[in-house]
């Protein structure tokens, strides 16, 4: 197998440079893009959890299209005067790991809305959509089963006046409401072999929306296939909103939200009293580095209330930058503790690799004297007039008669741990 190769910037640049973007482009909306909402159903719960000092971009560009509605009783009707409300959006990513357990995050939004009406009628509107901005902290990283748990918080903001898209007589992309939510993320392994795993991620919070809105409950539950070898990738899940009917318009006496005519023909994709949704979606894609891949997803509504039955076409990159993951060597930053005069008593072979979980597995165990919290250097093999040299350092996490599990704590080389390399036990001063 060959060693991964990585090309890496200056983290401090590439911060400066999208701390540029969002500031630039968040302007250019305030200045350029009054009339431009978003939709409450365009962005599912996510989890952005990055390692410290990892920066992950994702540009994305989505279709959408919707013909028919859900009404009050979940029946599928189609509006009256709507003949389709079609949405394409581009998104801008961006997620940093501030330490271990702290990650910030943002997420750039500009989108336009073409409607067609019976008789012909067609209207647009264009612009920059709700940015977003949040805080994901880990409170739980189980070494032993890979399961986390993190709690996020988000705010959704708008950047514009209604009114203007009002008076205009333009579509709505959304309803202009901020939208704060907290939420959490469980994460665990299904299986973990080497360095390809399938994971469920599953995730829920509750939001609060101003304009009298409804609250709502995100929820999401995802099984995916990834890795950190290049190679295909693949998720399939569940994502909704659950209404918490807090919303008084039309249903309890309150003044009926209006979104006919040139709002959005009569869609209940804008200006939904208490909306309900729940939609499925799956993609694919490639990681073609460790560092950058390419997906591409399909999602569509299954069920709501008061809501649009849609569909959603998409596409994205992915980069991930730096990082100090001891899974992913970077390149740069090798720790310098091997470099001077080390002892050891014992060695033994590694017999399995798990990347995700940062583990290696030894041939020896209690048998042989080996216990927990024992320190060992892993090396590459010599041969073919190569010399023999340390590549990592990590500590005993769990032992058995004849096996034991190793948490890699740092690296000294960039390469990949393979089956066969030797691990030896230092003799701690």
């Amino acid at each position: 197998m060959s060693h991964p190769q990585k090309t890496y910037g200056n983290l401090y640049i590439m911060r400066i440079l999208i701390i540029s973007v969002l500031g630039v482009s968040i302007l250019l909306s305030v200045i350029f893009s009054p009339r431009a909402q978003a939709a409450y159903y365009a962005h599912p719960l996510l989890n952005h959890y990055q390692p410290k000092q990892s920066l992950s971009l994702a540009p994305e560009f989505s279709y959408y299209l919707t013909e028919v509605n859900y009404n009050r009783a979940s029946n599928q009707i189609i509006p009256a005067e709507l003949s389709s409300y079609a949405r394409s959006q581009f998104d801008f990513s961006a997620s940093y790991g501030l330490t271990y357990a702290l990650t910030t995050f943002a997420r750039l939004s500009w989108g336009r809305v073409d409607l067609k009406r019976l008789g012909g009628l067609k209207s647009s509107a264009y612009g920059f959509g709700d940015q977003a901005t949040g805080l994901q902290y880990r409170i739980m990283d189980s070494e032993s089963s890979g399961i986390t748990f993190d709690l996020l918080g988000q705010v959704e903001f708008p950047l514009y006046q209604i009114k203007i898209a009002t008076t205009d007589r333009t579509p709505f992309l959304g309803d202009a409401s901020t939208d704060v939510t907290g939420a959490g993320f469980l994460q665990f392994p299904i299986d973990s072999a080497s360095r390809r795993w399938w994971l469920i991620n599953a995730g829920a919070g509750y939001t609060y929306r101003t304009n009298n809105f409804s609250a709502h409950v995100p929820w999401s539950v995802y099984l995916s296939y990834a890795g950190k070898q290049p190679g295909p990738t693949f998720h399939l899940g569940l994502h909704a909103i659950t209404s918490l009917k807090t919303d008084i318009a039309g249903d309890q006496g309150g003044i009926p939200r209006s979104n006919g005519g040139t709002i959005a023909g009569g869609s209940n994709a804008v200006q939904a009293t208490n909306p309900s949704l729940y939609t499925v979606k799956v993609g694919a894609g490639y990681m073609f580095t460790r560092s950058m891949g390419v997906q591409g997803y399909f999602s569509t509504s299954i069920a709501g209330t008061n809501s649009p039955k849609g569909s959603v076409f998409g596409a994205g990159l992915n980069w991930d930058f730096g990082g100090e993951d001891s899974a992913r060597p970077n390149g740069q930053n090798y720790s310098k503790s091997n470099r001077g005069f080390v002892t050891y008593d014992f060695e033994a072979s590694i017999s399995k690799i798990n990347d995700r979980l940062n583990l290696v597995k030894i041939n020896k165990g209690k048998l042989e004297g080996v216990r927990v919290g024992q320190t060992f250097d892993i090396f590459q093999p010599g041969g073919d007039g190569k010399k023999e040299q340390a590549v990592a350092r990590g500590k005993i996490l769990d032992v058995l008669d004849d096996e034991a599990a190793v948490k890699i704590l740092e690296y000294y080389k960039e390469v990949w741990i393979e089956e066969g390399f030797i691990a030896r036990r230092s003799i701690q001063p």
